[in-house]
């Protein structure tokens, strides 16, 4: 299992796995209530991402030989649309809060790799780039209110987390303090989350005035050697691991409970 993403309403999650002899990638979608599994795709994929509204999924597929992004209305028995197609491989990232935009990763050979988006309306649909440097940038990850996009940037010559106003200008904040990868924002905006090493971290944001962003110290939640996705409430998370990775939590009794009250 590689990473997963659960739709607005909390009911599907769409599952990027490796199955079969091969490994080969596709996405399956769980009914959350009945633990069911339903292929999106029959071809090898990358990351899914559910559009704002619950409608349509975008994803990555390699149907011209490298990984392009296409988007299907959910439950639909097409093959979907190409939303876009390079000479290079792209990665998708994250759909916009608005759903006007895409977020995706590509390799440049004179910037290493860097976080553009894909205007998905009006007549000008031209990708244009929100973080472009000599440092690999990936992993870009939209605000719910869609003014900022955090991302991963191994500028400081190890991967930590940043943000940055989108779709810009304006400075880089870096949020990780000890490294970080993989980010995900709570649903109101007030936190900011990501992995460091084995332990999953949470850091408070605070929306300022003139378009600034007030930044808290990192604190670890917990251990954990899965991904992570939030649930909507945004008070809780999943935990996807490969079932050898999953233990039995010890049992722990506490006795004399009632003595120590008193």
């Amino acid at each position: 299992m590689r990473v997963g993403d659960l739709s607005p309403d909390g009911h599907t999650l769409a599952i990027t796995t490796a199955r079969g002899d091969v490994g080969k990638p596709d996405i399956l979608l769980m009914d959350m209530a009945r633990g069911t599994l339903t292929p999106l795709t029959s071809e090898k994929s990358g990351f899914a991402r559910w559009s704002p509204d619950g409608t349509r999924i975008a994803f990555n597929g390699e149907r011209s030989g490298i990984l392009d992004i296409y988007s299907k209305v959910v439950g639909s028995s097409s093959l979907g649309e190409v939303v876009l197609a390079l000479k290079e491989a792209i990665n998708l990232n994250d759909w916009s809060p608005d759903g006007k935009y895409i977020l995706y990763s590509s390799q440049s050979p004179t910037t290493a790799r860097d976080v553009w988006a894909v205007p998905l309306e009006g007549p000008d649909r031209k990708p244009f780039p929100v973080v472009q440097t000599p440092a690999e940038e990936r992993g870009g990850r939209f605000s719910p209110d869609g003014k900022w996009m955090g991302y991963s940037s191994n500028e400081t010559g190890r991967e930590e987390i940043f943000v940055r106003p989108f779709p810009g200008p304006g400075p880089a904040l870096r949020v990780s303090t000890e490294g970080g990868r993989l980010l995900f924002w709570r649903r109101d905006g007030k936190e900011l989350y990501y992995l460091r090493e084995d332990q999953l971290m949470a850091v408070p944001v605070n929306g300022a005035a003139k378009g600034t962003l007030e930044i808290g110290m990192p604190q670890s939640l917990f251990k954990t050697r899965g991904i992570v996705v939030q649930e909507t409430d945004g008070r809780r998370v999943l935990v996807l691991a490969p079932l050898g990775e999953v233990a039995t939590p010890p049992v722990t009794v506490i006795v004399n409970w009632a003595d120590e009250q008193k």
